[in-house]
């Protein structure tokens, strides 16, 4: 029996259903930071009191009266047949829209929990990333990481002129959204469809740019803070490489960070070195009263999903 200061495995292991909030570092991929979690949270497990093997009852009769023995079964024993957890119990969903090069808010559903995560990605909560970009530099892939194959001078550029700019395509992806679920900008039917909320698509193949700004200017570093839904890591980059074509430079992505996926924020991820048993499971404990609240706001039922079309047809 374990003593009241002992860490048992199997109280731990029911409390890790939910919504895990992580931060992802940049440069990583998703199916690495969830390896990394599949291969931390068994070995914690592990090194807690597990379940002691099996016993087994077995007489002897080699004199007189036959004896009862108590014995261990040795065919449940862990040197035998391996730990009691192992990463294949982890079973995971992963809502996040971050890729290689992004960083910050990372949502994964835990084992019973999966169907949190994929309920949270289907309402399609807005996410907000900040985007760090640098004049004068452009790369093949638009991001630092790739190879420079222009460069452009940058000193005629103000935080005026990244206004404008950053102005002048939110509004115009603000007029895209409208014209692309059928209504006019100015009419009575784009006010009604504005007063009922964000215009969310029902398809994932079209992005929506709710909002930018310039929230930090230090020429030649510029930080764009973009609010969007169905955006992939490209989109992102293409902003900053198109905000720099527009001020007759160019720009490159330095970072791309999401602060904010639905409810949750950077606040509430769990640090890389923090990736603890115990931690993960407060972790999860939180985030599923995060996540309670926010469905019994009535915020999700209130989503109205327009089937927005492409320009393209």
């Amino acid at each position: 029996m374990a003593l009241p200061t002992e860490r048992v495995a199997s109280v731990f292991w029911k409390q890790l259903h939910g919504l895990l909030c992580v931060y992802k570092p940049p440069d990583i991929t998703l199916g690495r930071l969830v390896q990394n979690l599949r291969l931390i949270i068994p070995a914690g497990l592990n090194k807690m009191v597990v379940r002691q093997p099996r016993k087994f009852i077995r007489y002897e009769a080699t004199v007189g009266m036959p004896v009862e023995i108590i014995d261990t079964d040795y065919s449940d024993h862990p040197l035998i047949i391996g730990p009691r957890y192992e990463p294949s119990d982890i079973r995971y969903f992963c809502a996040s829209a971050l890729e290689f090069h992004g960083g910050g808010v990372c949502l994964v559903g835990l084992n019973g929990g999966r169907h949190l995560a994929q309920d949270l990605e289907n309402s399609k909560p807005l996410r907000t990333y900040r985007l760090v970009g640098q004049l004068g530099l452009a790369t093949d892939n638009l991001h630092k990481s790739g190879k420079v194959v222009e460069r452009a001078t940058f000193h005629q550029v103000h935080r005026s002129i990244i206004d404008n700019v950053v102005g002048s395509m939110q509004a115009s992806h603000q007029r895209q959204m409208y014209h692309n679920a059928g209504v006019d900008i100015t009419s009575q039917a784009a006010y009604d469809l504005a007063v009922k909320g964000l215009l969310r698509p029902a398809n994932d193949s079209f992005p929506i740019f709710y909002s930018m700004k310039c929230i930090d200017f230090n020429r030649p570093y510029f930080t764009i803070e973009v609010a969007s839904i169905n955006e992939k890591e490209h989109h992102l980059l293409e902003i900053i490489h198109t905000i720099g074509l527009k001020v007759r430079s160019a720009a490159r992505c330095n970072s791309i960070k999401c602060i904010r996926y639905g409810p949750f924020t950077l606040e509430h991820t769990l640090l890389q070195h923090s990736w603890k048993v115990e931690n993960i499971a407060s972790n999860i404990k939180m985030c599923n009263a995060i996540n309670l609240e926010d469905i019994q706001s009535g915020r999700r039922e209130n989503i109205k999903l327009i089937p927005l079309e492409t320009s393209e047809k």
